[in-house]
């Protein structure tokens, strides 16, 4: 027994997969890689408020001594941001303005699935400040 072919119905199944096989590894790309990317800009943003506060730890021992509104060292201040960046392998820059550190960390992200050819920069800014007093903040 022969098998009848109806005309005009060559490679339509074949056409179908091939098209619903892009769109679903292309789903599974976006869901894996921009996940990873989140991931890589919450591990950078949590490495800049660590390195900020690291910073602000470093309070001016004159000032201190002195009785007025701390300040942060500004050698040491960086230098403790800086071992905090370092550690986490990532790079950034640190800025001490009185009270005040900045810190703006970046790291990449390699994609798994929609490969570019190339690594996602991802950069995150964190700022902690002295504050001094008990219950409320004296200025």
């Amino acid at each position: 027994m022969r098998r009848r072919r109806v005309a005009g119905d060559e490679g339509g199944v074949e056409l179908f997969v091939l098209i619903v096989t892009v769109v679903l590894v292309a789903a599974l790309g976006l869901v894996v890689d921009l996940g990873g990317r989140m991931r890589a800009s919450d591990n950078a943003a949590w490495t800049a408020q660590q390195a900020a506060r690291a910073a602000a730890e470093q309070v001016s021992g004159a000032h201190a001594q002195a009785g007025v509104l701390p300040v942060v060292a500004s050698s040491s201040g960086v230098a403790a941001a800086e071992q905090v960046i370092a550690t986490a392998g990532m790079t950034g820059t640190v800025a001490v303005v009185g009270d005040t550190v900045t810190v703006t960390v970046s790291t990449t992200y390699d994609p798994m699935i929609l490969d570019a050819g190339s690594a996602w920069t991802v950069t995150e800014t964190a700022t902690a400040r002295i504050a001094r007093g008990i219950g409320t903040e004296e200025r």
